[in-house]
């Protein structure tokens, strides 16, 4: 995590190895003594490398290794105005000791470039020393480490895309600093399979701090929504819901949108088709339970429904798809670690995954139980191309908080892919957004 260089002490070498070589203007904030910029500038002659420490005896050291130092309070004091933006901004280990973190990201966007980047390290709270201490009854905190007493804000790995997407960034997880108890892990699966948490939830675990990349959200749509929306959503898990779907800032208790949950549906088209009737907004999403829409989306959603203007109500909208024909890939979406992003953006597809889809209160279009709770968003897609109509991708970032990463799907999964391509005699094979399948000679079917 800390790496020495003589002259330059230690400094994060996580993010020095994360900054791209081409950045020339760098921004620290809480660079301490200047160490980091101090080895940036060592690294490349032509970098402007300023840094920002409100502690007087660091920053004095650091006021004469940086080409620029600001003492100020980024939470509560205005920002410099006369430098220019800035390709990289860093908070190594620093977002945690802010009373609103995503306030500052919010703050500090206009200091960045059009292609500019926010680097930070942030521990981990799902790191298993503070799991084995809880279980303990133990949350004591520490001079240093992932309880260091001056830690004000606590993150977890969704924790930290959920606060990115709000504050009005594209993230990416770029690395992990990783610090394992394989042994306690195994001791714990139990538990883990009771919560129905996959491998993903393993390696957090065994993660002690996150490194992060993030980039401006493009914002070429007016901020401004256009009227209610309805929500859809089928709940078998109410805690996954209440922390992800439920908590989504634009469909709170105060906003204009209607929010309907079914608990127990057998299908989703039990429940997504009754939408069709009960709905009064113009648009319908029909979106998972752990789904995150981040602060905006709504609008974001709405406007570019306005500037496309499909000619008819037969489509289905979603937030990343595939073509059939060549197996591009279109949308944007954080899922669970990894981060889609597959411009052109809206696109024709056709195929969109069934976690969230956008479809008109008129549609004529109708959901097929037989397919259960699989492949039904492939499904959708192919009903309206059948009917004279268009399956698209929006540029509409969110997070797609599922726990089972395992790669073992149930066997209602496999079910529901026979059943698609029982019902689409006329295709062979169908590409969808997770696999695909194929009809054997002899009647069986294959997923890839």
């Amino acid at each position: 995590m800390k790496k020495k260089t003589g002259v330059y002490d230690t400094f994060n070498s996580a993010i020095f190895e994360s900054v791209p070589t081409d950045a020339l203007r760098i921004l620290d904030f809480g660079c301490d003594t200047g160490n980091l910029g101090a080895a940036l500038k060592n690294q490349d002659s032509r970098r402007y490398v300023a840094g920002v420490e409100i502690s007087n005896e660091p920053a004095s050291i650091a006021e004469s290794r940086l080409d620029r130092l600001y003492r100020f309070n980024v939470e509560k004091d205005p920002l410099p105005e006369d430098e220019e933006p800035f390709d990289v901004i860093i908070f190594a280990d620093v977002l945690e000791h802010l009373y609103d973190p995503q306030a500052c990201l919010e703050k500090i966007l206009p200091m960045l470039s059009e292609h500019g980047i926010v680097l930070c390290c942030i521990p981990n709270i799902q790191h298993h020393s503070i799991i084995s201490g809880l279980l303990r009854g133990d949350f004591q905190y520490k001079d240093t480490g992932l309880l260091d007493r001056t830690h004000i804000r606590f993150f977890t790995l969704s924790g930290i895309q959920k606060m990115f997407l709000d504050a009005g960034y594209l993230p990416r997880n770029i690395g992990e600093v990783s610090l394992p108890n394989e042994a306690l892990c195994d001791d714990l699966a139990p538990v883990m399979e009771k919560l129905g948490c996959g491998v993903l939830n393993r390696k957090n675990m065994n993660t002690f701090q996150y490194v992060f990349s993030a980039k401006k959200q493009p914002n070429e749509y007016p901020q401004e929504e256009t009227g209610g929306m309805t929500f859809v959503t089928c709940v078998n898990n109410h805690e996954v819901y209440a922390d992800n779907l439920g908590v989504s800032p634009d469909i709170g208790e105060e906003s204009k949108h209607r929010l309907l949950y079914w608990e127990g549906a057998p299908s989703a088209a039990a429940v997504y088709n009754q939408a069709f009737d009960s709905a009064n907004t113009e648009y319908i999403c029909f979106v998972h339970q752990d789904v995150y829409l981040p602060k905006g989306w709504v609008a974001r959603v709405q406007q570019q429904l306005l500037s496309i203007r499909p000619e008819h109500d037969n489509w289905v909208a979603g937030v990343f798809g595939i073509r059939l024909d060549n197996g591009r890939e279109s949308g944007t979406l954080v899922d669970r670690s990894v981060f889609l992003d597959r411009p052109p953006y809206p696109s024709e597809v056709g195929s969109l995954d069934e976690v969230l889809l956008v479809m008109p209160a008129k549609s004529r279009l109708r959901f097929d139980s037989a397919l259960g709770y699989h492949f039904f968003g492939t499904d959708i897609c192919l009903q309206a191309g059948r009917a004279g109509g268009v399956a698209f991708t929006l540029d509409a970032p969110c997070i797609h908080n599922s726990q089972t990463v395992d790669d073992k799907y149930p066997n209602a999964f496999y079910q529901s892919g026979v059943a698609l391509m029982k019902k689409w005699i006329e295709y062979p094979k169908l590409r969808t957004a997770v696999c695909r399948l194929t009809r054997l000679k002899d009647g069986r079917i294959e997923f890839h």
